[in-house]
């Protein structure tokens, strides 16, 4: 649990171990017995031809009840809590491998976000903004027109994008998404 997400939350055990390039779940009744595990299978996709896997499974998948604040605080707390902190980082393993630029890293974790929870979704832009937190970048979340939108800061100039001026950083709606006709930005810090 990272300080500062929400004032109200409580930290959550992780009932996940992680072990190796996959990640060990525990059986129902608690532990894994003695000597075995079960590895999840990686979720395999497609990077402009290149496969690509990550260890994300079916028990990852989440659902937003609404786009309200206590909604996403909660999808954000369960994201950040610890099971797909193996999925950062063999995101950023994936950047470094492939010669990602601050670009092709955007669009990498868009593409995993986008076909593990599905296009344009708002349970895509949580996880979009987890990984891009996680690896470093400035993320923002807002809402608008009842659906939620990554706000990304950069170092350079975004033409034809929509932004918004926060504290004295640029952030950039870069989906390509029909504008909302409002935005509630979420401010949080990881």
């Amino acid at each position: 649990m990272r300080p500062g997400l929400r004032k109200h939350l409580c930290s959550a055990a992780n009932p996940l171990r992680k072990r190796g390039p996959g990640i060990t779940v525990r059986s129902r009744g608690g532990s894994p017995p003695r000597g075995r595990t079960t590895r999840l299978r990686p979720l395999k996709f497609t990077f402009y031809g290149t496969g690509c896997s990550v260890s994300l499974a079916a028990k990852h998948r989440f659902n937003l009840a609404s786009v309200q604040e206590n909604s996403v605080a909660n999808a954000w707390e369960g994201v950040s809590g610890g099971a797909y902190d193996a999925v950062a980082a063999e995101c950023v393993a994936l950047k470094k491998a492939l010669g990602l630029n601050d670009w092709g890293y955007y669009d990498l974790v868009r593409t995993l976000a986008d076909g593990f929870c599905g296009p344009k979704t708002n349970e895509s832009v949580v996880l979009q903004s987890f990984l891009m937190a996680e690896a470093g970048y400035k993320v923002r979340m807002a809402r608008g027109d009842g659906r939620l939108f990554l706000l990304l800061a950069t170092d350079g100039q975004v033409y034809a994008r929509p932004y918004f001026n926060i504290d004295g950083q640029v952030f950039y709606i870069l989906d390509d998404v029909p504008r909302a006709a409002s935005y509630n930005i979420c401010n949080f810090t990881i």
